[in-house]
């Protein structure tokens, strides 16, 4: 095949793919899907650096075309979400992608990813991981608890993660990016990054077999057809993995705490000295006017729900929607991103060998919520061992003559 026979075939792949049922059209897809990760590759490994570089710009946008089209689709299929997507290699200058919340578009760059994609494989976990993106900031504007059970239940720690970038960004009136340090120095430590990553290199593996469940074409050549590129992807992922692990990325500590309800002791950077991620980002989120409408689910008035307020919401809404798992997994990862919850839920529960390593694990946390603590300890009580721990002498006075 030609580099034109070759385009020309690509220009028909792009040209209908809009008309495409993930579901019903299943086969084609595959067929498709296996042009361009074989047929398409093979083309373009024989032809000469010179028409590589004169054909590589097109060759790679109509693969975007497809691929972006075709995850789209199988996106809104499995999270019943809305996706929206544009080929455009002007927005995000030398990027290969990038996502715009004024517009809720994913921008994909044909350009920048010619320029900086290792493979196929790359470029598909590229397009995944944007429109994780807009998933997420669709999570941040919530603005109802039955939504909430929509999404995964982690998101509520995930995009608390995001709120320092915002609080110290500048954008100009188009809401282009300015400046944006915080994010710029601790991008790989991000929540938001992280789980991007994460589930670019983890759904194109799941992608095939899921159209394929959903299916009625289940023959044999359907079924080898979906081993043989199951097994590329698979195999050309952990290439990029390789790849995004020497970018510093995918550290197992922040990969950690985005996957799984396990205590917050990572870091992040903030004006050159390192800090403690849960009492900076939970500071970030109280002190500033966060434009983030799925918070203002956990508030009364202008004030963050207190432990007593949210364990009654959540008993309420287990009643109500009956999703005693998912709402509770909801409020275990809201509960653990903030250290005044975190402590009195061991308050609740009398541990206090669990307050002991949290003051060792945040040593500061004494000294940054000192009020918060004060007010915390009237509320929920405890014993002298517990006002030992968490209050200083005046206050402990307080708390004395009041009782």
């Amino acid at each position: 095949m030609t580099v034109e026979e070759l385009i020309k075939k690509l220009e028909e792949i792009a040209e209908d793919v809009e008309k495409l049922d993930i579901v019903k059209d299943f086969p084609i897809i595959l067929d498709r899907l296996e042009f361009i990760l074989f047929d398409c590759r093979e083309v373009i490994n024989n032809i000469s650096n010179e028409e590589k570089q004169d054909n590589i710009m097109d060759i790679n946008t109509l693969k975007i075309m497809f691929l972006a089209e075709i995850i789209k689709k199988y996106l809104e299929v499995t999270t019943k979400d809305n996706y929206k997507y544009e080929i455009n290699d002007m927005y995000f200058m030398g990027q290969t992608s990038g996502y715009n919340p004024k517009d809720d578009t994913v921008i994909l760059s044909p350009l920048g990813m010619s320029l900086n994609s290792i493979s196929d494989m790359d470029i598909m976990k590229t397009i995944f991981h944007e429109f994780r993106h807009q998933r997420q900031y669709h999570y941040q504007n919530i603005d109802n608890f039955e939504d909430l059970l929509k999404y995964p239940a982690k998101f509520i720690r995930i995009i608390k993660n995001k709120i320092p970038k915002d609080v110290f960004e500048k954008t100009d009136e188009q809401g282009k990016i300015i400046e944006s340090p915080y994010y710029n120095i601790n991008y790989s430590k991000m929540y938001v990054e992280v789980d991007a990553d994460i589930i670019g290199l983890y759904l194109p593996k799941k992608m095939i077999y899921d159209m394929y469940e959903l299916s009625s074409s289940k023959g044999k050549v359907i079924r080898d057809k979906v081993r043989k590129i199951q097994e590329f992807i698979i195999l050309n992922s952990g290439e990029v993995e390789e790849l995004l692990q020497d970018q510093n990325r995918l550290q197992p500590i922040y990969k950690e705490e985005v996957n799984r309800m396990i205590d917050i002791t990572s870091k992040v950077t903030f004006r050159g000295k390192d800090r403690d991620s849960l009492l900076f980002v939970d500071k970030c989120l109280k002190e500033n006017d966060v434009d983030y409408p799925v918070f203002d689910l956990f508030k009364v008035g202008n004030r963050y729900k207190n432990y007593i307020e949210i364990i009654k919401d959540k008993n309420d809404y287990i009643t109500k929607y009956n999703e005693e798992d998912k709402i509770n997994n909801i409020y275990n990862y809201y509960i653990n991103s903030d250290p005044i919850l975190i402590v009195s839920d061991y308050i609740f529960k009398n541990d206090i060998n669990k307050i002991k390593e949290f003051l060792q694990i945040h040593p500061t946390f004494k000294k940054e919520y000192k009020e918060e603590i004060f007010e915390m300890v009237k509320l929920m009580g405890g014993d002298s061992n517990i006002i030992d721990l968490l209050l200083d002498e005046k206050q402990k006075n307080s708390i004395r003559e009041n009782d």
